[in-house]
């Protein structure tokens, strides 16, 4: 009687594919981290610019940075305590009297 070829992977077949694929992993995932890190940082810088220029806004209208003409103190805007504005706060922006 004739044996039937087995078809499949050896252990060492999969066990190269694995070492290659952790390989790229390890080389690729510290890339993505750096990315995804100067991302937040550009849409934090941006929420920066959208509260200076309400500061400039208040500033204008109020002559002052710090209060409004009735004494009370001034707040951002919820939407710009935080950075990136939707999802998870990376970053809180809070004023400093």
């Amino acid at each position: 009687m004739e044996r039937a070829a087995h078809r499949g992977f050896t252990l060492i077949e999969l066990l190269v594919t694995v070492a290659i694929i952790s390989i790229l992993a390890a080389i690729a995932y510290p890339s993505y981290q750096s990315y995804v890190r100067r991302a937040q940082r550009a849409q934090a810088r941006a929420v920066l610019q959208e509260a200076a220029q309400f500061m400039e806004r208040f500033y204008t209208e109020n002559h002052a940075y710090n209060q409004k003409p009735d004494n009370t103190a001034v707040a951002l805007p919820t939407s710009l305590q935080h950075s990136p504005k939707d999802g998870a706060a990376m970053y809180q922006i809070n004023l400093l009297n």
